[in-house]
């Protein structure tokens, strides 16, 4: 598995406004002093999970803290009600599809995508205002304001279709919705166990402008987000590479990548599947490092 990001090995710990290499139970002991010592709870304290994050890890992560103070890091779907979702066989049933504003990387979904068009010669309808992979095979590309124009194919399909990307507003999602009576939707979830995160209770909607302490776990995800904006007072990060965003974190745990982990996720049709790590791991499992630290804070 190639990255050329620099694994971080070992746990980190901010001293004289610089990170420094610890031991884990030096980490550890330390987190568990910050907490006492800044009378840090379940009141105010909040995490971010990644959704490369397995299901097992994920049920330990949420045991620290209230279940509406754990949110997904990274881009939050908002998916719709249960009787318009779609899965992915609805892709190969549909004669027509609206795609809005999906990423041409979209690798799963696309492909299906792809398919059904040129397998079904299902109507594709692109709604978006940059260049992507779906051009040479849509059927029409509207821009965003031009919405609107997509009623009509919906309208005489049969099985219609609606795609969306990740991160868009709820207002997006209700005119997404209100184009066609009959039409089903489907969120894209951004990471490979999005939808575990959801059935286990976490979701985007929570306030971290007033965090007192933040604590995520990012695995191997990249680290978009700058934590100063969070406005916490004291930042856990665990993460699997050493890049510039982690001198944000007043501690950094290691954790796995994906290729070192076992355990399970559910796909994006809500069936669990099983996960066995290819490579054998430099650090402690999430589970290990987070059972270690719950164990410290209850003492």
């Amino acid at each position: 598995v190639h990255d050329k990001r620099k694994r971080l090995i070992k746990p980190m710990i901010k001293k004289n406004h610089s990170l420094q290499e610890v031991e884990l139970d030096e980490a550890i002991d330390y987190i568990s002093e910050k907490c006492k010592e800044m009378d840090i709870n379940t009141d105010n304290a909040i995490g971010l999970i990644s959704p490369k994050a397995t299901n097992e890890e994920a049920n330990i992560f949420v045991s620290m803290f209230r279940k509406d103070m754990v949110g997904e890091f990274g881009p939050y779907t908002i998916l719709p009600d249960g009787n318009q979702t779609a899965t992915l066989s609805d892709i190969s049933s549909s004669d027509c599809i609206v795609m809005y504003k999906m990423d041409p990387n979209t690798l799963v979904i696309g492909s299906f995508v792809k398919l059904a068009v040129r397998k079904n010669n299902t109507k594709l309808v692109l709604v978006d205002d940059n260049k992507n992979n779906f051009d040479t095979i849509s059927s029409i590309k509207i821009k965003p304001d031009e919405l609107d124009l997509a009623k009509e194919f919906l309208s005489r399909a049969s099985n219609p279709l609606i795609i969306y990307t990740s991160g868009i507003s709820e207002d997006e999602v209700k005119r997404l919705s209100g184009l066609s009576d009959k039409a089903k939707l489907m969120g894209f979830l951004a990471g490979a166990n999005s939808r575990g995160l959801r059935n286990i209770g976490i979701n985007g909607k929570i306030d971290v402008s007033k965090a007192k302490a933040l604590y995520v776990l990012a695995c191997d995800d990249e680290l978009k987000d700058n934590f100063k904006r969070y406005n916490a007072a004291f930042v856990v990060l665990q993460t699997s590479y050493l890049t510039p965003e982690i001198e944000d974190a007043d501690v950094v745990l290691p954790s796995p990548i994906w290729a070192e982990k076992t355990g399970s996720i559910t796909n994006i049709d809500g069936l669990v599947q099983n996960v066995t790590k290819s490579l054998d791991s430099p650090v402690k499992t999430n589970e290990e490092i987070m059972k270690l630290l719950i164990d410290r804070l209850s003492r």
